[in-house]
C-alpha cells in the first residue's frame, strides 16, 4: 500500500473526512477527542501536529495526533497529544488494512519534521499498533526504549452482576451492606443512572455542584470534562450516575459505555456525606446498570494505582511509553547519551550517598 495523500496540520478539523470511522474497540476512537483536547488543553508551549495518511483509492486512513515542543536546550520533541485526561494512545486506523500505513507515515513524519526525540504514551503493550510503531521506529534506525508509564485496572466479567458482587473483598461487601442501610434510612434518597438524552443540562449542573463540594482540586481545564460529557451524550455513550438526597445531588459517576466496555472516567461526591460512602454505593449501582442493561463485558478504571480501584477490579496492567532518539541529529544523540547513560550513573551515585548517610 502506498501513501496517496499526506497532510500536516495544526487543525484536526481539516483532516477529519466524515467518510472515515476509526477503531471503535478503543477509547479515544476518533479525532473528535483530539479536537476537544486541542480546544481546551493545548497551550502555547506545545504546537499541535496532526499527521494524516490516506491509502490507495482513499479506502483507508490513519491519523497520528502529536504535539511539538522544545526544551531549554533546543531539542525538538514530537510527543503524543495526551495528558492526565488520556487513557490510551495509538495511531487511529480506519481499518485493519490501514495499519500498513503506520510505517510510511512515521517515515514521512521524520522526513518533514526532523525531530530529535519521539515520545508516545500511554500505549497498550499488546496492541498491534504499538508493535507496528516500535517496528517502524527501529526500521528508521532510531534508538528505541520501552518503559512502564501508567497503571490501568480492569475487570472482565465471567458471570452475572451478583457473581461480581460476591467476588468483591469481604471488607468492601461489608461496607456496601452497612453504608447502604445507613444512607437509605435518610429521607428522600434517590439513586439513578442517566444517558443525557433529555436531561443533559441538569446532569451537567449536578456534576458541577457535586464536584465543587467534593474533596477534589479544581480542574485546570474546566471546560474539558463538561464538553466531553456533552459529546458522549450526543453519541449515546454517556452513563451518568447520581445520588440525590431531598433532590440535592451528593454523588456523581461519569462513565463512557461503548463496544461492551465501561470506562469509569470521573467520580466525585459531596464531602459532607463521607460517612455514608456514597461513591461506593453508586459504584455498585452503576455496575449493576451497565451489566444488566448495557451488557458490558469489561470495566476499565482508566489510569492510576489507587487502593480503592484494586477492590473493584481484578486485573492490573501497565501502559507503556515508547521513547525514540534520532541518532543522526546532534541533539538526538546527546539526549540519548544523557538520558540513558549519564542519568543512571547520577542516580546510582545519589543512591550510594544516601546509603552512606544512613549508615
Amino acid at each position: 500500500m502506498r501513501l496517496s495523500d499526506f497532510n500536516v496540520s495544526s487543525s484536526i478539523c481539516a483532516i477529519n473526512p466524515p467518510i472515515y470511522h476509526y477503531d471503535t474497540s478503543v477509547f479515544p476512537d476518533d479525532t473528535g477527542w483530539y479536537l476537544l483536547y486541542e480546544r481546551n488543553v493545548s497551550d502555547s508551549f506545545r504546537i499541535s501536529k496532526i499527521f494524516h495518511a490516506i491509502g490507495e483509492n482513499a479506502q483507508s486512513s490513519v491519523v497520528l495526533p502529536l504535539v511539538q515542543k522544545k526544551n531549554k536546550y533546543g531539542c525538538k520533541t514530537l510527543a503524543s497529544m495526551e495528558n492526565y485526561y488520556s487513557v490510551d494512545f495509538r495511531p487511529l486506523c480506519s481499518t485493519v488494512v490501514a495499519r500498513a500505513l503506520i510505517a510510511p507515515l512515521i517515515a514521512e513524519v521524520f522526513r518533514t519534521e526532523a525531530p530529535d526525540i519521539l515520545q508516545l504514551r500511554p500505549l497498550d503493550r499488546g496492541a498491534p499498533e504499538t508493535e507496528l510503531v516500535e517496528s517502524a521506529l527501529k526500521q528508521e534506525g532510531w534508538l528505541v526504549y520501552k518503559s512502564d508509564c501508567q497503571v490501568n485496572w480492569i475487570h472482565n466479567f465471567k458471570g452475572s452482576y451478583l457473581d461480581y458482587i460476591d467476588s468483591l473483598p469481604g471488607r468492601l461487601k461489608n461496607t456496601l451492606k452497612r453504608k447502604s442501610k445507613k444512607l437509605l434510612a435518610l429521607d428522600g434518597v434517590e439513586l439513578s443512572v442517566h444517558d443525557g438524552q433529555t436531561d443533559l443540562d441538569e446532569l451537567l449542573h449536578s456534576y458541577r455542584v457535586i464536584y465543587d463540594r467534593s474533596w477534589k482540586v479544581p480542574e485546570p481545564h474546566d471546560q474539558f470534562v463538561p464538553e466531553l460529557i456533552s459529546e458522549m451524550a450526543r453519541r449515546g455513550h454517556l452513563r451518568m450516575g447520581l445520588i440525590r438526597v431531598l433532590e440535592r445531588p451528593i454523588a456523581a459517576h461519569f462513565w463512557i459505555v461503548k463496544q461492551q466496555n465501561a470506562y469509569i472516567y470521573k467520580l466525585a461526591h459531596d464531602s459532607e456525606y463521607d460517612r455514608y460512602s456514597p461513591g461506593s454505593l453508586l459504584m455498585a449501582e452503576m455496575v449493576k446498570y451497565v451489566t444488566e442493561v448495557d451488557g458490558v463485558q469489561r470495566l476499565d478504571f482508566m489510569t492510576g494505582d489507587d487502593l480503592y480501584k484494586r477492590d473493584w477490579m481484578s486485573e492490573r496492567r501497565n501502559k507503556i511509553c515508547l521513547t525514540a532518539y534520532n541518532p543522526n541529529s546532534v541533539n538526538g544523540y546527546l539526549s540519548h547519551m544523557f538520558d540513558r547513560k549519564i542519568k543512571p550513573i547520577v542516580r546510582r551515585i545519589a543512591w550510594w550517598r544516601s546509603m552512606d548517610q544512613l549508615s
